[in-house]
């Protein structure tokens, strides 16, 4: 798997009220908000590389895909089986 557009620490700059258990399941969710970009967008390590594209930028909406997917709860959360 390629390196993650963000890192945990480029999280908590961007969002500083992450919790400790937010901040343990952020590495996993980080790799796969970066994965679903590279998917969108094939060529985007390329423009990078290039200097066409900003680093921050794949980085910013990384950090953004992981804080609302750590900030919103589980579907089945509070749902009983009666």
């Amino acid at each position: 798997m390629a390196v993650p557009f963000a890192t945990l620490p480029d999280l908590e700059l961007s969002w500083p009220a992450i919790t400790v258990e937010q901040a343990e399941d952020a590495p996993q969710k980080l790799a796969e908000a970066s994965l679903i970009i590279r998917a969108l967008k094939p060529d985007i390590d390329a423009l990078i590389l290039a200097g066409t594209m900003d680093p921050d930028l794949p980085k910013m909406v990384v950090c953004g895909m992981v804080k609302r997917a750590l900030k919103t709860p589980d579907a089945a959360e509070g749902v009983g089986n009666q």
